[in-house]
C-alpha cells in the first residue's frame, strides 16, 4: 500500500507524511508499505513502490554493529514496538550505493481500519556521531598521549590536567588544578624572556619553543613547551592549551649525535669533519693576528700488513694507542685528531716555532717504536710524518693539509720512521709525478704505450731463438720513461689489466706479421695483478688465438716477487697455461725473497738470471763467476733453460758460454727494438764474429 492510497479524510496525515522534511515510513507485518520522498532520497531510490513490501534487513548490512544479524534484529526491535506501543532505537541502514548510513528510528504503534501499523521516523545521527567519535577519540589523545597537556581558564590559572603531566612533573591532578599556570617556574628565565613569550601567544595566538621548569622533586629539565589559544565566538580568548614534553631524553641524544658527527668512535678525539673546521678557525685567527703555526700529518707506516696479519681488532687498539702516544708529547693548545683509518693530523698552536714542532714529531716517531703495549705485550710501530706552515706553505685549509700530506709521502718513500718539513721542491716533484701519472693513463686510453722487441741468442748454435717483448713509453715531451716506473704506476692506479692487454694483442699481432719460425719464442711479462685476475687465463689464451700464434710460441715472464702474493694462486695459475703448451720463465733471478723454497714447487721452463749479476762477470773476483755458475748448475739439474740478461760484452759471452748457459740477452746482441726495425734485424742477423770470437 502506498501513501496515495489512504482515504481523502486524512489528507492532511498524508500531506505531513509526504511533506515532512524527516524520513517517515509505514510497516505492516515486518514489511514496508510506504514511505515517504525525503526516505527515498536517502536510499537513493525513485520510486516507493522499490520500498514497498521489502523488510528492514533488505536496506541494511548484513549485520548491525552489536554484533546481531540486521534480520534477527529487526524483528526483535518489531516485536518491542508492538509490545510496548513505542521503541527508539540506533540503527545503521543502507543506501543503494553500499553507503552506510546511522540513524535514530522511532517506531509508533497506529490503527487503521483495523489494522495494526507501525509509524516509522528516522533521525539521522551520524553527525552527532561522528562529534561523539572525535570527543572519544580527543579524550583518549588526553589521557594516553605521552606529551603533557595543561588546560587553563583566560586568567591562566590551571582548571584540567592529563595523566601525562603528572608523570613528568610529579604534581598530582588535584595539586595542580587551581594554581596558577608559572607555579612550576624554574628561574633560568628573566622577565623579556616571559614577555616576549606572551607578547607571542597574545598577538598570533601561538607560542613555541624550549624552556626549563622546575619538577615537584626540585629538579630542573628542559621541556619543549607549545601554547595555544583557545577563543568563542566573539574572538575573545576562554583558555589556553599547553602542550609540553621533557627533552631531557633529547637533549642527550642531540648530544650524542653531535659528538658522532664530530668525533672519532673509536679514539674519542676529534675527527675529519671537526679537525677541518678547527683548522679554518685557527686560520682565520692567524690572520687576524698576522701570526704563523704549523700542522703535522702522520701516517702509520705498513698499517695495512698489521691489519691484514693480526686482525681489524689488533688495529684498533694500535690507532688508539697511538693516538694515545701522540697526545702525551703534544701540549695544551695543540690540537689532535684522526683523519682517517691510520690517518692522523696535529694542529700546533700559534706562534709555536718549527724547531719546537719537529722536536715534537721527532719525540712521537721515537716514542711509538717503544711505547706502545697491547695485551700487556710490547709492540712496536713506526711512523712518517709531514709538516707544513701557515701561511708560507698554504693558506687555506685544503692547501695545507695536502702539502703535509706530500711531506709525509716522500717521508715514506725513502723508508719511514721519520718526518719530512714542506717544500717547495717537494711540492714540484709531486706535481711533476701527478702530471706524469695523468700522462699515463691518457697513453693507456690512447694505446700509445708499444711493445718494443729484445733477442735472445741460443749459444750453442749461433742462432736468435726467442725475443723478450718489452714496453716503451715516449711522453709527448719526447722523454722516454722506464717501464719500472710506468709499470708500477699503472699498477697503483689500477690500469695495469686494461696496459697489458693493449701490450699483448699488439706484441703478438707484430710477431704473427713478421713470419717468423714456428720455434721461434717470444716472451711477454705479466704483472702479479695481471697474474691474479680470474679472468687473465682465458683472455691471455683468446688473445694468441686471434693473432693466428701456437701458444707454445708464447712464454710467460715472472718475478720472483710475484710468488709471495699469493703463491697457491699463482701456482695454479701457471700449471694450467704450462700444461696447455704456453711456457713459464722466471725473471730477474737472485733477487728475489725465498727463489729456492718457492722454485722447486713450481713448474717452469727458464730461469733467467738478473742483469746485476752477469755484470759483474767482467770483474775478476772469483765470488761472482761461481753465484752464476751455481744458478745455471741448479737449473739444470732441476730441468730448466736458463737465460742470461743484460750481456754487453764479448768476455760475459765468452764466460757464459764456458759456464754451459743456454742463452743471452742484452745490448752486445740488440737493444730493444720497434716491430719495423727487429723484423730487419732478423732478416740480416749475422752472428759469426761473436761467436767466434
Amino acid at each position: 500500500m502506498s501513501i496515495k492510497n489512504l482515504p481523502d479524510s486524512e489528507s492532511m496525515y498524508r500531506s505531513l507524511f509526504q511533506n515532512s522534511s524527516e524520513p517517515i515510513l509505514l510497516i505492516k507485518n515486518k514489511k514496508y508499505i510506504a514511505c515517504n520522498k525525503v526516505t527515498l532520497k536517502i536510499l537513493g531510490l525513485h520510486n516507493a513502490k522499490n520500498i514497498a513490501s521489502i523488510s528492514p534487513s533488505d536496506i541494511s548490512p548484513p549485520t548491525q554493529p552489536c554484533g546481531m544479524t540486521s534480520a534477527n534484529k529487526a524483528d526483535e526491535m518489531i516485536t518491542i514496538a508492538h509490545q510496548k506501543g513505542e521503541h527508539r532505537f540506533e540503527w545503521l541502514h543502507q543506501n543503494s550505493a553500499n553507503e552506510f548510513f546511522k540513524v535514530e528510528v522511532s517506531l509508533t504503534v497506529i490503527n487503521y481500519n483495523n489494522e495494526v501499523l507501525l509509524h516509522v521516523v528516522w533521525r539521522d545521527i551520524s553527525v552527532q556521531t561522528a562529534k561523539e567519535q572525535r570527543l572519544k577519540i580527543a579524550e583518549l589523545v588526553f589521557e594516553k598521549t605521552t606529551d603533557a597537556v595543561m588546560v587553563t581558564d583566560n586568567n591562566n590559572i590551571i582548571i584540567d590536567v592529563n595523566p601525562a603531566f603528572t608523570n613528568i612533573t610529579g604534581y598530582a591532578k588535584k595539586e595542580a588544578i587551581g594554581n596558577f599556570a608559572g607555579f612550576m617556574k624554574s628561574g633560568s628565565h628573566d622577565n623579556s624572556f616571559y614577555q616576549k613569550m606572551w607578547t607571542s601567544i597574545n598577538q598570533e595566538g601561538a607560542w613555541k619553543g624550549q624552556i626549563w621548569d622546575k619538577q615537584k622533586s626540585g629538579v630542573t629539565y628542559p621541556k619543549t613547551l607549545e601554547i595555544n589559544t583557545v577563543k568563542n565566538g566573539s574572538d575573545q580568548i576562554e583558555n589556553f592549551v599547553a602542550l609540553f614534553s621533557d627533552s631531557s631524553e633529547r637533549q642527550k641524544y642531540e648530544k650524542r649525535i653531535e659528538k658522532q658527527a664530530n668525533f672519532d668512535s673509536l679514539s674519542g678525539f676529534p675527527n675529519r669533519s671537526l679537525l677541518l673546521r678547527l683548522l679554518e678557525q685557527r686560520i682565520q685567527t692567524a690572520n687576524v693576528n698576522d701570526r704563523i703555526f704549523s700542522l703535522a700529518f702522520i701516517d702509520i707506516d705498513s698499517f695495512k700488513i698489521i691489519n691484514d696479519s693480526k686482525g681489524h681488532a689488533f688495529g684498533d687498539q694500535v690507532i688508539t694507542k697511538v693516538m694515545q702516544c701522540i697526545n702525551s708529547c703534544i701540549e695544551e693548545g695543540d690540537l689532535l685528531g684522526r683523519m682517517s683509518g691510520d690517518e692522523f693530523l696535529i694542529i700546533f698552536k700559534i706562534e709555536q716555532e718549527l724547531a719546537a714542532v719537529e722536536k715534537k714529531i721527532q719525540q712521537i716517531i721515537t716514542l711509538s717504536q717503544v711505547a706502545i703495549k697491547i695485551d700487556s705485550n710490547d709492540f712496536s710501530v713506526t711512523l712518517s710524518a709531514g709538516i707544513s706552515c701557515f701561511p708560507q706553505d698554504g693558506a687555506d685549509v685544503s692547501t695545507l693539509i695536502a702539502n703535509a700530506d706530500i711531506a709525509m709521502y716522500h717521508t715514506k718513500q725513502n723508508g719511514g720512521k721519520n718526518h719530512t718539513v714542506y717544500n717547495y721542491h717537494l711540492g714540484r716533484k709531486f706535481q711533476d709525478n701527478n702530471e706524469l701519472e695523468e700522462e699515463l693513463i691518457r697513453a693507456i686510453n690512447d694505446q700509445s704505450i708499444s711493445p718494443y722487441f729484445q733477442p735472445k741468442l741460443d749459444l750453442s748454435s749461433g742462432k736468435l731463438i726467442g725475443c723478450e717483448s718489452l714496453a716503451r713509453w715516449q711522453r709527448t715531451n719526447s722523454e722516454y720513461v722506464g717501464p719500472d716506473l710506468f709499470i708500477e704506476i699503472a699498477e697503483k692506479k689500477h690500469r695495469i689489466i686494461e696496459l697489458s692487454k693493449s701490450l699483448f694483442l699488439e706484441t703478438f699481432r707484430s710477431i704473427s706479421d713478421m713470419g717468423l719460425p714456428k720455434d721461434f719464442v717470444t716472451s711477454v711479462n705479466v704483472s702479479v695483478m695481471v697474474l691474479l685476475d680470474d679472468n687473465f687465463q682465458k683472455n691471455f689464451i683468446d688473445y694468441i688465438m686471434q693473432s693466428g700464434l701456437a701458444l707454445n710460441q708464447i712464454e710467460i715472464e715472472i718475478t720472483e716477487s710475484c710468488l709471495i702474493v699469493d703463491f697457491e694462486k699463482v701456482k695454479s695459475t701457471l700449471s694450467s697455461l704450462r700444461r696447455k703448451g704456453i711456457r713459464i720463465a722466471i725473471d730477474d733471478f737472485g733477487t728475489g725473497f725465498a727463489s729456492l723454497n718457492y722454485l722447486t714447487q713450481l713448474d717452469v721452463d727458464t730461469i733467467k738470471i738478473d742483469k746485476s749479476f752477469i755484470g759483474q762477470l767482467d770483474n775478476q773476483a772469483k765470488s761472482n763467476r761461481v753465484i752464476v755458475e751455481s744458478i745455471i748448475s741448479m737449473s739444470h739439474k732441476l730441468g730448466y733453460k736458463v737465460v742470461a740478461e743484460g750481456v754487453e760484452t764479448c768476455n760475459q759471452l765468452k764466460i757464459l758460454k764456458a759456464l754451459n748457459c743456454d742463452f743471452i740477452q742484452g745490448y752486445l746482441i740488440s737493444k730493444p727494438l720497434n716491430n719495423f726495425y727487429f723484423k730487419s734485424f732478423m732478416n740480416e742477423f749475422d752472428f759469426t764474429r761473436y761467436y767466434q770470437s
